[in-house]
């Protein structure tokens, strides 16, 4: 069964038998919009597919085979390929899905993303779902709940999807760069038993970015297989976790404030 859940105003999903559209009627953050189809599936398996996601012929097959793979998973990811449409859209890839691009090798993960994800039935219910209230950095704050619940986490690196955002100009990138810090340093901060010790100082984000920065993406560069052939991305990967630790310290401003409200 297909659920297209959402609005699709622009009318890009073609009507068949096969699809069910669920209108939210305004919208609603990926993470509500995921656990209302899982409510409305009836299926043992769940996939996950982001609205600006295409898949490449044979993803479902890769899908379905990595779960016959790996029966003790929590959680499977598929894989983003390597391009995008301009220099903005295609330092974006590498900024915030490094550790999801095709050219990694197959296997278990620490973290996983929500862009391409199969979770079976069982599993989903044992877990509640996604935060509906996170509105980035959902996919983070699931997988560290599947891995204290024990489960296994992976990559299947041949079930590719194509990734057309609207990250393409490098205002958009830095937008989204500060309110990624901004929301994921508070899920970050919140399972600080499992990431370990996180500077929670607002004035640490801002007065270390730049080195923090640096040796972020550095790790990057050199963790990632084949990602020397973009170097020419480099500095502008670097202006990305240059602007995700400036949103970490409006994010721990944020919280403290919260909890003087509280």
């Amino acid at each position: 069964e297909i659920l297209v859940v959402g609005l699709d105003e622009p009318g890009l999903v073609r009507v068949s038998d096969r699809v069910r559209f669920i209108s939210t009627g305004r919208p609603v953050s990926p993470a509500r919009a995921r656990n209302i189809g899982a409510a409305s599936a009836t299926g043992r398996i769940l996939i996950f597919l982001d609205a600006d996601c295409i898949p490449s012929p044979g993803w479902l097959k890769e899908m379905l085979a990595a779960s016959d793979r790996w029966k003790d998973a929590g959680a499977i990811s598929g894989s983003m390929l390597p391009d995008g449409r301009n220099y903005a859209s295609q330092t974006f890839q590498i900024a915030c899905f490094h550790e999801h691009l095709s050219l990694n090798k197959p296997g278990c993960r620490r973290l996983l993303a929500s862009f391409s994800l199969l979770i079976t039935r069982e599993v989903w219910e044992k877990t509640g779902g996604f935060c509906p209230d996170l509105q980035i950095a959902e996919d983070v704050d699931l997988s560290v709940r599947l891995q204290k619940m024990g489960y296994p986490l992976y990559l299947a690196s041949r079930a590719t999807v194509r990734h057309l955002h609207g990250r393409d100009t490098l205002s958009r990138l830095w937008h989204y760069a500060t309110e990624s810090g901004r929301h994921s340093i508070r899920v970050r901060l919140r399972h600080q038993d499992w990431f370990g010790y996180l500077p929670a100082s607002a004035w640490f984000w801002r007065l270390f970015a730049p080195a923090v920065a640096l040796v972020r993406t550095v790790q990057i560069y050199r963790l990632t297989p084949g990602l020397l052939h973009f170097w020419v991305y480099f500095p502008y990967v670097l202006l990305s976790k240059l602007g995700w630790c400036i949103g970490a310290a409006r994010g721990i401003e944020e919280s403290a404030a919260d909890k003087n409200e509280e």
